[in-house]
């Protein structure tokens, strides 16, 4: 974990990133974690391509654990008669 300072910018603020986090990008994404309050950043994506291209390497990665995973499943049969026999408001 790394500590940098906060700099006053343009009514905002600004930090210097240590090189090991530097951006091969123009642009990032910024938000807030709502439940941790942590500020998040994070590469802006070069394309759709780009994205499509990840998608698929980290599908194929995790191909063995997409193939094993089975939802369970309620066998519901079908009642006869009327559901709502018996009912009274």
């Amino acid at each position: 974990m790394h500590t940098v300072r906060i700099f006053q910018h343009a009514g905002g603020q600004a930090i210097t990133l240590p090189a090991e986090f530097c951006f091969d990008a123009t642009e990032v994404y910024v938000w807030r974690d709502d439940t941790t309050g942590n500020v998040v950043v994070s590469a802006h994506p070069v394309s759709w391509a780009h994205f499509l291209a990840v998608r698929e390497q980290a599908l194929a990665k995790a191909a063995s654990e997409i193939e094993s995973f089975k939802p369970m499943r309620c066998e519901v049969s079908p009642s006869e008669g009327d559901p709502f026999a018996g009912w009274a408001e």
